[in-house]
């Protein structure tokens, strides 16, 4: 467990970090801030963040004019911890639907 205070401190180096990492390579502080984020704001162990799939992601509908296009694209909705062929979850209790909103 970290404090808040530890929690924005660290957030606050990879954000520096993650703003002058060469273009074109994997950017490792991004990828860590996600895993920070998703670890200290919804309470995910790092096996669960690691293993999130694409279709863990619930994606709210993207909001269309009169005509049907796109005028924005869906933002994540909710997480989805559950079960895969990759992943056995601790217990019953370990299945969730996390509102990101909430976060």
């Amino acid at each position: 467990m970290i404090t808040f205070d530890e929690y924005q401190a660290t957030k606050n180096l990879l954000l520096e970090a993650s703003s002058t990492w060469p273009q074109g390579h994997f950017n490792y502080p991004k990828a860590a801030l996600i895993f920070l984020i998703l670890g200290f704001k919804l309470g995910l162990r790092r096996s669960e963040i690691a293993q999130i799939k694409i279709n863990d992601l619930i994606i709210e509908e993207p909001e269309k004019d009169k005509y049907g296009y796109e005028l924005k694209l869906g933002c994540v909705k909710q997480i989805a911890i559950r079960e895969s062929h990759l992943r056995q979850l601790k217990n019953a209790n370990a299945k969730r639907f996390l509102n990101v909103a909430d976060f």
